[in-house]
């Protein structure tokens, strides 16, 4: 239940930074991480933001296409 919480804390505090900025590639990583961890059809939202805001970051495509592949 902590880590539940603790996780849901982590992720909330990153999508704050990138309320207020949406350039900060660290809150972007914390929820990258935890998209990576789930299934894809609850994780296609936040690839899909990352490859809006990062469109020429060739990492983040890859992330998301292995993703959609597995």
């Amino acid at each position: 239940m902590q880590r539940r919480v603790y996780k849901m804390d982590k992720m909330q505090k990153a999508e704050e930074r990138i309320k207020s900025n949406p350039w900060d590639i660290e809150a972007w990583s914390v929820l990258l991480r935890d998209a990576q961890s789930k299934k894809i059809d609850d994780a296609r939202e936040v690839f899909e933001r990352i490859v809006t805001q990062f469109p020429v970051a060739g990492q983040y495509w890859k992330i998301y296409i292995n993703q959609e592949v597995t």
